[in-house]
């Protein structure tokens, strides 16, 4: 949950650093947009899918796939590609491989722990992510600043 909201935030940022100023909310507005989009239209069978498959190697895939996206993110960062489309691509694919992994981690948690432990279990992952969405973003534009 942090790493991707860390990886929102530097896609933001080296977005902002590509375009000039006056087209910057329309280029900030479009990474918004690709993210988006993928998550609505597989929306509609990731939950089919997460039931249907195994959600172990359904998980391994969408990590798999999220890290390798991170990773050519980070290539063209350090490589200093100039151009657009592959950021918003690479934000596409990330969302969309993160549309599956929800579903799946969600179903995965709730087949794994009995009826009396799953509300404890729950409530646990989610006190664990939610302290991280405001110190996430802000550590991310730290890093990038220093």
């Amino acid at each position: 949950m942090a790493g991707s909201m860390m990886q929102n935030a530097a896609i933001l940022w080296h977005v902002s650093l590509l375009v000039p100023a006056g087209s910057r909310g329309l280029a900030l507005g479009m990474v918004g947009l690709v993210r988006i989009v993928p998550i609505v239209g597989f929306s509609l069978v990731s939950g089919v899918v997460a039931d249907a498959l195994d959600r172990r190697k359904l998980m391994l895939i969408t990590q798999t796939g999220m890290a390798l996206a991170a990773g050519l993110l980070a290539l063209i960062a350090f490589s200093r590609v100039r151009a657009l489309w592959p950021v918003y691509l690479l934000a596409a694919c990330s969302s969309a491989f993160g549309s599956f992994d929800g579903p799946a981690r969600q179903s995965l948690i709730r087949t794994s722990s009995r009826a009396n432990t799953f509300r404890t279990r729950s409530a646990s992952t989610r006190s664990c992510s939610r302290p991280l969405r405001l110190p996430a973003p802000r550590w991310a534009g730290w890093s990038s600043a220093h």
